[in-house]
């Protein structure tokens, strides 16, 4: 944990289906606190238009093919206009150095903004348990356009060990160097201590990397 100590870990949603998500992770976070690592939680302010695309975008990732909403504009140019106003959205509280977990389908969108600081911009992906479909598909070759300047992919699991005993797990998916970090935590452990370890690896892996695969590498930003 010592890569994450005095950055800050901001979980970040644009709509409500993510703001339990990232209000989650920073409860998860909050044993890290004296070990220097602060967490917060924040909610992009999107209009409404592009807070729809990103829930049904998040619907498709999952298999359901949700109906379209009517729009002047067309997915991919409403995307387009996100991606453009990520320096804005993203806010003022975000440094050289955080770590920002995005939980919905507006990641790809603001990652470029969050790299631009010199922090790191993580997505926090929640798939549909059956096959990718047409819709899943649809989806991510929309937010593929925007993905090379992502950090890292994260992905949760849970799974039975034996009869009432959960193991849940997280694993971190680093392009770049062609990397997974996968952790996963018995009934009797922190939750926090497998996201946390997680992301000090993403910070770890991607210094001096060129994270993301086609974005130029990360500037030296002295800590906070």
């Amino acid at each position: 944990m010592d890569d994450l100590a005095g950055r800050t870990v901001w979980s970040v949603s644009a709509v409500p289906g993510g703001w339990a998500a990232a209000e989650k992770l920073e409860r998860h976070l909050e044993w890290a606190r004296e070990g220097g690592v602060a967490a917060g939680q924040t909610r992009l302010p999107v209009n409404e238009p592009l807070a729809r695309l990103a829930s049904r975008l998040e619907s498709m990732l999952r298999g359901s093919r949700s109906p379209l909403a009517p729009s002047e504009q067309t997915d991919s140019e409403l995307y387009a206009c996100g991606a453009a106003s990520g320096e804005t959205l993203v806010g003022q509280d975000v440094s050289a150095e955080d770590v920002v977990v995005f939980q919905d389908a507006l990641g790809p969108a603001m990652a470029r903004a969050v790299r631009e600081r010199g922090a790191y911009a993580v997505w926090h992906v929640r798939l549909g348990r059956t096959p990718a479909g047409v819709a899943a598909t649809e989806a991510w070759g929309l937010l593929s356009l925007y993905a090379s300047a992502l950090d890292a992919y994260l992905m949760t699991w849970s799974r039975r060990s034996r009869p009432g005993a959960t193991m849940r797990g997280v694993a971190a998916l680093m392009p770049a160097p062609d990397l997974v970090a996968a952790k996963e935590m018995r009934p009797e452990q922190r939750q926090g201590i497998g996201w946390g370890s997680a992301l000090a690896d993403v910070v770890e892996v991607a210094r001096g990397e060129r994270v993301g695969g086609t974005l130029r590498p990360r500037p030296a930003v002295s800590r906070r």
